[in-house]
């Protein structure tokens, strides 16, 4: 099944198709994501341009691995195989099914570690450490 939040069934802009159609759940916008990223076996943001989505450090702290792309700045954090997959073209229906059948292929005990080291990596990326880091960028700026 396919679980996809913050978009409505009505605003896909492509049609669906009919034997898939039954598999998806569109929720919507929800107030309590995290619920759902830690239901989750992935999370999917092929996305074409995105210079650091919240989304990946919210499902990684929440144990989930990720896939993205190269286009998307918190490839910069994934490792690939151990907290995620990084895919390098968003419009390969090709290197999307390669990737879910590569993570599909894993043993359970597999899956939690890779959940596992995708919450130890985002519990590397904290407020305090953003705060740390926008500091020693203006001093060195500064200088």
């Amino acid at each position: 099944h396919l679980l996809v939040l913050g978009l409505s069934k009505e605003k896909v802009p492509f049609p669906l198709p009919a034997n898939i159609e039954n598999r998806l759940i569109f929720a919507g916008w929800v107030k309590n994501p995290e619920t759902y990223y830690g239901a989750a076996n992935l999370l999917v943001l092929p996305t074409q341009n995105d210079p650091f989505g919240n989304v990946c450090l919210e499902a990684m702290a929440c144990g989930t691995p990720v896939v993205i792309t190269t286009a998307a700045g918190a490839a910069e954090i994934i490792e690939p195989g151990r907290t995620g997959f990084i895919m390098k073209d968003p419009k390969s229906d090709e290197e999307l099914r390669e990737i879910l059948e590569e993570y599909l292929s894993l043993s359970e005990s597999q899956r939690v570690m890779m959940g596992e080291q995708a919450a130890h990596r985002a519990a590397q990326f904290t407020w305090e450490k953003h705060g740390e880091m926008l500091i020693e960028l203006f001093q060195e700026v500064k200088r």
